[in-house]
């Protein structure tokens, strides 16, 4: 909503083959497509609406974020609420696909978290919402900007290297918190620095 004084009024884009001219009576015309999901955006838009849904399902449909993207060039005015199905991406992943649609749209894009199970696994309340609330913990902080040192079901180590802002780096802790821990998995984001040879030989 742009204008604080006024109630936002918005609209819902089938993404998830959800679309029916009457309930419940298929439609091959009407399924998920980027045409169609397209032209309902962008009626939504002009017909005033101040939000749209993005919808997201695992079984059917278009990807929320995908579409996001896609669209965003599109519109002028109207903002996204992309669906987002907490434990389906990397957090810090997720975090950089969020900033860089936000970009794309000025600033006018709004989230919708989803605690839902995810394809093959159920899960009762407890756990789905622990799970949601250390991912929206984490996609703050790194929204944030700030540095994220996180210990939950899927521990994940930032380790600082230095200099910053230079292509070549060195990371003097890394042996040391890859010797005193047990990991599965040792991740180098960038390459011609000294950190991958000594996470090669600390693991």
């Amino acid at each position: 909503m742009t204008d604080p004084s006024h109630c936002e009024v918005s609209w819902f884009s089938a993404l998830c083959d959800d679309d029916y001219e009457f309930l419940g009576v298929s439609d091959p015309g009407l399924v998920s497509s980027w045409e169609h999901c397209r032209d309902i955006a962008l009626t939504a838009e002009a017909a005033g609406f101040d939000n749209i849904l993005l919808p997201s399902g695992y079984a059917l449909g278009i990807d929320s974020l995908a579409f996001a993207a896609a669209i965003a060039p599109l519109l002028r005015r109207m903002r996204l609420l992309a669906a987002t199905r907490c434990g389906e991406m990397w957090p810090p992943q997720l975090a950089r696909q969020f900033a860089s649609i936000d970009q794309m749209l000025g600033g006018r894009l709004t989230i919708n978290i989803i605690s839902s199970d995810l394809p093959g696994q159920t899960l009762a309340s407890a756990p789905r919402y622990a799970r949601t609330v250390e991912v929206m913990q984490i996609l703050r902080t790194v929204l944030d900007g700030q540095p994220l040192d996180h210990d939950g079901e899927a521990a994940v180590r930032r380790v600082r290297a230095h200099p910053r802002g230079r292509d070549w780096r060195f990371a003097p802790g890394l042996a040391a918190v890859i010797g005193a821990g047990e990991w599965d998995l040792v991740h180098i984001q960038s390459y011609h620095t000294f950190v991958a040879p000594m996470a090669m030989a600390a693991a």
